[in-house]
């Protein structure tokens, strides 16, 4: 714990009260809260979090997958991403005369 004169220089001061205080506000917001409502705005979205935290884990994947609320917006991203990797691998194959494996059957 650092002195007050270094917390003063380092412009750290501040009056938190004293550490049992600052447990019990953190555990009356533990009772009311959600863990999900401390979170940033981006991570209440993200679809890894959502998949793990807040789904139904009882629904077969297809199904827990689109109960997603940005379902949508997520599989457009990802058909973008694949059509780039794809553009790609159509340049490097020509540039490097390599085979095309997706024509293989």
């Amino acid at each position: 714990m650092p002195n007050g004169d270094t917390a003063t220089k380092n412009g750290n001061s501040g009056n938190f009260g004293s550490e049992a205080e600052m447990f019990k506000a953190a555990d009356k917001l533990r009772g009311n809260m959600e863990p999900s409502e401390l979170l940033p705005g981006w991570m209440k979205h993200d679809y890894r979090f959502w998949w793990e935290n807040v789904s139904d884990k009882s629904l077969p994947p297809a199904e827990r997958q689109q109960a997603y609320l940005r379902v949508k917006e997520m599989v457009a991203q990802w058909s973008d991403v694949r059509a780039i990797i794809r553009a790609i691998q159509d340049e490097l194959m020509q540039m490097y005369k390599l085979v095309d494996v997706t024509q293989l059957s």
